[in-house]
């Protein structure tokens, strides 16, 4: 259940960071964001209030959280924005492909730090998958550009 949560994530984020981009181009970087995270404050506002619960949304005491795990929304602040500034100059596929290779440098670093964990094996798939990945969607951005030239 957990794989599908995350590979539904993954596509929340893509469309999100999309559609962000457009608004941003209309109304700028900055009022694109501020749009977007007052939209998603009202939703979880409407979740909050008819008591929804899922098992995901529950009141917590501060106490004992670590300071830097309040900051989850200035960090999605960071990643709006530069979604906003990146994806109206780069194609979405090619703006997912090196999101991709952020996150899996970032979820490396996060596991050594933090959980003081380390996979070669797992390392090493990451970046043929990643590699992979930036294979097709040159090929495909090649085959774009073809197409833009012999229209």
């Amino acid at each position: 259940m957990y794989i599908t949560l995350a590979i539904i994530a993954g596509i929340l984020t893509v469309i999100s960071v999309s559609i962000n981009a457009q608004l941003g181009e209309k109304v700028g970087v900055a009022q694109g964001v501020l749009i977007n995270f007052a939209s998603g404050f009202l939703l979880i506002s409407i979740v909050l209030a008819l008591g929804i619960s899922m098992n995901i949304v529950e009141f917590v005491s501060p106490k004992g959280v670590p300071v830097y795990a309040f900051f989850g929304g200035a960090v999605g602040v960071g990643v709006t924005g530069l979604c906003n500034i990146v994806l109206p100059k780069i194609p979405v596929l090619v703006a997912s492909i090196l999101m991709f290779v952020g996150q899996l440098v970032c979820g490396i670093i996060i596991d050594i730090v933090f959980y003081d964990t380390f996979s070669l094996g797992k390392c090493l798939g990451g970046i043929l998958i990643a590699f992979g990945i930036y294979l097709v969607a040159k090929k495909d951005v090649a085959e774009d550009k073809n197409k833009v030239i012999t229209s």
